[in-house]
């Protein structure tokens, strides 16, 4: 039988005890820090314990009667480290190193160790999980586990941050689990009872394949706005450098220095025209970045003549059958030209031998479009479906392209078009949002910190050509490597915290109660690392989507330090005089304005004082008071943010008339 026993080391205890599940750890510290257990699991068998000055290591055979043939049972070391920092004194942290295990054990998901519990937490009802959701969410740890969110994977499509926490909101304590290169990591927050957190360790191809690592954070006091501290200091940790967005707009050519951190304008479907461009240039707006879809580049080369930066959407993700109708639409019109490039050899492949769909390309509603189905190839080398047969009557299916072939796409087709339109500017779509895609393909296999690295380096060969790079949503990987963040703003997963349906297009009432309610939402990735970038809401749900939020969602993107953006389309211009081109000025003056105020600079302190008003300090003294709800507050309009300069002078914002 090992021996049972403790070890102390940077303020803080450590030790294995026998409870009455087997074998755990168990942590705990000065007053004020909670105190953890860490089972081992049933089922699950120590076979010898070691100690070090400053931690422990188990060695675990996991379902020791379940033999795998060729591999045998699968034995893990679990090593527990006590660690300290100096620049959060205050702050104990536990380093955990789950490793030895045979690389090609076959493996799915494993939960493992058990869940990390609170001790002598008190009631469930007084904490919070912080979650990873866009922006960041809070979910209440004494309620039933709202729709998808009962396991964060890291590598999730709509997760920003490989993290979660547990935070006491009255006394400010808080446990965070973190891993910033787990691209294999996940965490299962416990609901409806004891406040804890199951570390999973997600399967490489179906294989152990590499060892994971974690640090548990604890903090007496301080909640979010401490962890936001920590976190952007473990990012610094993990090799990231997190420069300024001021100071990567100095690294930029000087002609589109005035792009990054103002308002963002998104021209769909050639409405940027010279036409158009003379009015921005007429306008006083100071800071203008513009996306769009030109015919040719004469429009785009007229706004860096204006002094604003402009650029194409452009992605290399999708991958059509040649001769498509969807192919040639993208071909003859607008960049990429590469929509069939590489078919079908460069397609993604599932672990069951199928071609992935990307963008399901149907006349169906929303709700219709069939995500999860997937094809495979003919000995004929034809796509074979296996989805029902309305699919062979619009034969528009896009596919996803295996991360391996990214850069090849990027060098051959992605930078001479960026160089033929004369871009200073590119939003590379998908990128920074559905990541850690595996390719089983044999011919040209990639694991999930694979599919991340090759991105990053497909976002360094755009960046290498000094040009303002934005992408989708955000990921924290990606923030030395793009200047924004389109949909980083967003409010993912809240709408079903209170089973409530949101469109994109139509204003609901209940958007009081999600996307502009502080009683749920909290703007964690901002607080952590938006200084980085610039972020904006997604341009369906952008300033102008919805006339009754468009206020509300100026003043938001001020607390975070984030950008408005706006949208021209067909259906919806953009005209000198209308109501829309009076709000699209109004809100980019006072974005040039306060542009000069927080630009770069992190955030110190986020503190809501009700469902939707709140106040944010940043680090150089800057304070914005915002009231993002329909009603007046404390003294603010609707919609309404104020900026103090550091003296207390009121210097910026968009008043109560705007």
């Amino acid at each position: 039988m090992p021996e049972f026993k403790s070890i102390e080391h940077a303020g803080a205890r450590l030790a294995v005890i026998n409870g009455s599940a087997g074998a755990a750890l168990q942590f705990s510290s000065s007053a004020g820090h909670p105190a953890w257990t860490l089972p081992i699991g049933t089922g699950h068998k120590v076979t010898a314990i070691r100690y070090f000055e400053d931690g422990i290591a188990l060695d675990v055979e996991l379902f020791p009667e379940a033999k795998v043939e060729g591999h045998g049972a699968l034995a893990l070391a679990l090593t527990a480290r006590l660690a300290a920092d100096a620049n959060f004194p205050d702050a104990r942290f536990v380093d955990l190193e789950i490793s030895g295990a045979d690389a090609a054990f076959p493996l799915d998901d494993l939960a493992f160790p058990g869940t990390l519990r609170l001790d002598a937490a008190g009631d469930a009802a007084d904490w919070r999980y912080l979650l990873p959701y866009g922006e960041g969410i809070l979910v209440d740890a004494a309620g039933t586990a709202p729709h998808a969110m009962t396991q964060v994977n890291f590598h999730d499509y709509k997760i920003t941050l490989p993290l979660v926490a547990a935070v006491n909101p009255e006394r400010g304590a808080a446990v965070m689990a973190i891993s910033p290169q787990g691209h294999d990591h996940g965490v299962r927050p416990a609901y409806a009872g004891a406040v804890g957190m199951q570390l999973v360790q997600l399967a490489s191809l179906g294989t152990w394949r590499y060892d994971r690592r974690w640090r548990i954070a604890s903090i007496p006091t301080g909640g979010v706005n401490a962890l936001a501290k920590l976190a952007r200091n473990e990012f610094r940790r993990s090799g990231l450098a997190l420069r300024s967005a001021r100071e990567k707009v100095e690294a930029l050519p000087e002609a589109v220095q005035g792009a990054l951190g103002g308002t963002h304008l998104w021209c769909h479907m050639d409405t940027l025209t010279s036409r158009l461009v003379n009015d921005l240039a007429a306008s006083g707006i100071r800071s203008l970045l513009v996306m769009g879809r030109p015919a040719d580049a004469t429009a785009m080369r007229a706004v860096h003549t204006a002094g604003f930066a402009s650029g194409p959407y452009f992605q290399t993700y999708d991958v059509y059958p040649p001769g498509s109708v969807h192919e040639l639409e993208w071909r003859n019109t607008y960049p990429p030209e590469g929509a069939s490039h590489g078919f079908p050899h460069q397609l993604r492949r599932n672990r069951d031998g199928f071609y992935d769909y990307a963008w399901v390309h149907l006349p169906m509603t929303h709700s219709e479009h069939h995500w999860a189905f997937s094809d495979a190839l003919g000995s004929d080398g034809k796509v074979v479906r296996r989805t029902h047969a309305i699919h062979e009557q619009y034969p528009v299916q896009s596919y996803r392209r295996c991360q391996v072939f990214h850069r090849e796409v990027i060098a051959e087709d992605g930078l001479p078009m960026l160089d033929r339109l004369g871009s200073s500017a590119v939003f590379y779509d998908i990128c920074t949002t559905m990541v850690g895609l595996e390719c089983a393909d044999p011919k040209h296999p990639c694991d999930r910190r694979q599919d991340v690295e090759l991105r990053q380096a497909a976002l360094q060969m755009i960046a290498d050509t000094d040009r303002v790079v934005l992408s989708e949503d955000g990921k924290w990987w990606a923030v030395d490597l793009a200047h924004g963040f389109e949909g980083g703003l967003n409010y993912d997963g809240m709408e079903s915290l209170d089973n409530i349906t949101l469109t994109d297009y139509e204003f609901n009432p209940n958007n009081w109660k999600t996307e502009f309610s502080f009683d749920h939402r909290v703007p964690f990735f901002s607080m952590a690392m938006g200084f980085t970038v610039a972020s904006t809401f997604w341009w369906g749900r952008g300033q102008d989507r919805h006339a009754e939020t468009r206020r509300a969602k100026d003043a938001f993107a001020a607390l975070a330090g984030g950008n408005p953006i706006f949208v021209v389309d067909p259906v919806h211009p953009l005209t000198p005089g209308t109501p829309r081109w009076n709000a699209f000025v109004a809100t980019a003056r006072a974005f040039d304005a306060l542009r000069e105020q927080t630009l770069g600079v992190p955030i110190e302190r986020f503190e809501a004082h009700g469902p939707h008003h709140a106040t944010t300090t940043f680090e150089n003294g800057v304070v914005i008071k915002a009231n993002v709800g329909p009603d007046a507050i404390d003294g603010l309009a609707p919609g309404e943010y104020q900026v103090y300069a550091p003296d207390g002078r009121l210097v910026a914002g968009n008043g109560t008339g705007a």
